[in-house]
């Protein structure tokens, strides 16, 4: 059986020439009855017609939008090196990713799991799919395949807002489940730090970074969610942790988490962190 695991590509720039296509895949979504854009960056030595591939999909942070991911990193060159293809969807600015029970126009997960995924996996002849993202995206990444056992292979999320309870007046959550004052169970039940129960006996690997510069909160909620999988006997996902010291934004950490193939389901995360 094949492993996924994690690797973090280092951002950097540098002239070279890479043979990666840049291509724009239009996925019309029935559940939300419009056209949504997917960037796909196809490494140059993907061969569609006789080869099944591996890919890592990247989620854009609140505000932002497919193109996003491409403004800040050498995708074309991280797709040639790592020779697997990276998805950067379009999760609207403010969808969360989560299916709304008051915005009917904003059905993400549906989206994502129902009409995304399957179109990818056929016409890109994907067989290993991994899945991460940045802030909104981080949650989107863990939210979607926390509640889709089997959907993904790996799981990765940088800076993401593990508990959205942590200020519900911020980011339009309110837009998409209610007011908190109204609806508290559905900012609960949609929060990861409500669903790390379904973490004991996941078989794939998981992967949380986060910024932790003195007054920022993003390492804070990183680490709302791992107490509470230490409180659950879950200790050995600590060591998939990447604490650093420079804040919450990914161009400010410099690096992006993707995955690949690996050795052995025991091996644990501390080579790649040190």
């Amino acid at each position: 059986m094949k492993k996924i695991t994690l690797v973090a590509l280092i951002i950097f720039q540098v002239v070279v020439s890479y043979g990666a296509d840049i291509d724009t895949l239009v996925v019309f979504s029935d559940a939300m009855k419009k056209k949504i854009l997917s960037l796909i960056v196809i490494p140059d030595e993907y061969e569609n017609e006789s080869t099944f591939a591996s890919a890592v999909m990247l989620l854009h942070g609140y505000g932002g939008n497919y193109l996003d991911w491409k403004k800040h990193a050498n995708l074309d060159s991280i797709a040639d090196e790592s020779n697997f293809i990276i998805i950067c969807p379009d999760g609207s600015t403010n969808s969360w990713y989560l299916d709304s029970p008051v915005d009917l126009n904003s059905q993400y997960e549906t989206y994502f799991i129902k009409e995304l995924i399957p179109q990818l996996r056929e016409k890109y002849l994907i067989d290993q799919l991994a899945i991460t993202g940045l802030s909104m995206g981080g949650h989107g990444a863990l939210y979607l395949a926390l509640r889709n056992p089997g959907t993904f292979n790996a799981v990765g999320s940088m800076s993401g807002g593990v508990d959205l309870t942590y200020s519900t007046k911020k980011w339009e959550i309110s837009q998409k489940l209610g007011s908190y004052e109204q609806f508290p169970n559905r900012w609960h039940e949609n929060s990861i730090v409500s669903m790390v129960k379904t973490l004991k006996g996941i078989s794939f690997p998981i992967m949380i970074d986060c910024g932790h510069a003195k007054g920022k909160t993003a390492g804070n909620m990183v680490e709302i969610a791992f107490k509470t999988l230490e409180k659950l006997g879950c200790n050995k996902y600590k060591e998939g942790v990447k604490i650093d010291s420079k804040g919450h934004r990914f161009v400010q950490t410099g690096w992006i988490t993707i995955f690949e193939t690996y050795g052995s389901e025991e091996e644990v995360y501390d080579d790649y962190l040190s």
